[in-house]
């Protein structure tokens, strides 16, 4: 079957996305063949474009963590059949119309429901759910800290916040990401690019600090938001935004480059800091889940039932066509844009 993907021939600027056709082979018998109307971007895609996410390998490959569509082929013992509605999760790939999938990566959907909203769900809200049941043990009544919160994590990690009764302090680089966020459950919003989100969470707190952190940062802003945990206190990181190198080239940046060493490098957090205030801090990396099915599928079920149930909803920013993947990546790179974005292909309704 001809098919169509968008690839990384090597690593770089969005200039090294290429579209190219290849043979998709049939199904194996738990397999499907899903005809995709809409992929799900991610920033770790940028990440792995620019050449900083090891378990994306070396080029030419199709980034890509989910997909949703209808099944075109169903292998013998999928459980599928064609024309049904599904989504999945892909471990690299999704940047295609035609792909195939093991059945245990994916998910039914009932016939009407949104294929457009379902593909923005896997990526952001499993992310956001794992790192708030499984590292930061949230609970009611307590307060978290949610750097980049108008991101498509931060909307989703607020959404599930907001559904569990916690007090949400909030980062973004402008008021306007802010009061979108406050939409979606955000009590105090700190505009990180005229404020200085230490000062202002202590001035709310009246020094107290808070429970909970969700960093996505990186760098110092993770070494100064683990000074506002209380005792107690528990913190995730699921990235490094604040210290990503600049978009290939580090010679032709040398300042850009020389500023994310420095993040880097003072980025550092010592044991004892740790035990002398009794707080935590863990690590969050969602594609290893992907080696933890029955885990993710759990979360996933949670995920589904608060979607199904009008307590979950992706704000999708924009949709780009699969050939437009670097457009897509541009603006991202921008850092305007307000919750998750997604590729749309010919057989999108």
């Amino acid at each position: 079957m001809k098919a169509r993907s968008v690839v990384v021939a090597k690593f770089g600027t969005v200039d090294v996305l290429q579209t190219r056709e290849f043979e998709l082979p049939d199904p194996e018998e738990n397999q499907i063949t899903i005809a995709v109307h809409y992929a799900g971007i991610n920033f770790a895609d940028i990440i792995a474009r620019r050449g900083y996410y090891e378990h994306a390998g070396q080029p030419p490959f199709t980034p890509g963590f989910e997909v949703s569509g209808r099944v075109a082929k169903a292998g013998k013992k999928s459980g599928y059949r064609e024309n049904d509605s599904v989504l999945a999760v892909t471990r690299f790939g999704g940047y295609s119309n035609l792909v195939n999938v093991s059945h245990d990566r994916t998910f039914k959907l009932r016939a009407k429901e949104n294929l457009k909203s379902a593909a923005a769900l896997p990526a952001v809200y499993l992310t956001s759910l794992h790192s708030l049941q499984h590292g930061l043990h949230f609970s009611r009544g307590e307060s978290i800290l949610i750097h980049s919160v108008a991101g498509g994590i931060g909307i989703a990690a607020s959404q599930l916040c907001r559904n569990q009764g916690l007090e949400i302090f909030g980062t973004a680089s402008s008021r306007d990401k802010l009061e979108f966020a406050s939409q979606h459950g955000l009590h105090h919003g700190i505009d990180s690019s005229h404020e200085d989100f230490v000062e202002r969470v202590q001035e709310i707190t009246n020094n107290s600090g808070i429970d909970l952190l969700l960093d996505s940062l990186g760098g110092t802003a993770l070494v100064k938001s683990l000074g506002l945990l209380k005792p107690m206190g528990r913190a995730v990181t699921i990235g490094g935004a604040g210290i990503l190198p600049p978009d290939g080239h580090l010679l032709l940046q040398p300042i850009g480059a020389i500023k994310s060493a420095s993040e880097y490098i003072r980025a550092r957090v010592h044991p004892l800091d740790l035990i002398s205030r009794n707080i935590s801090l863990a690590g969050v990396q969602l594609l290893l889940l992907w080696d933890h099915l029955d885990h993710l599928r759990g979360l996933m079920s949670q995920i589904l039932k608060e979607w199904r149930a009008g307590k979950l909803a992706p704000h999708i920013h924009a949709t780009y066509p699969l050939e437009n993947a670097g457009t897509a990546h541009t603006s991202i790179e921008s850092r305007t844009t307000r919750g998750k974005l997604l590729l749309s292909t010919e057989f999108a309704d």
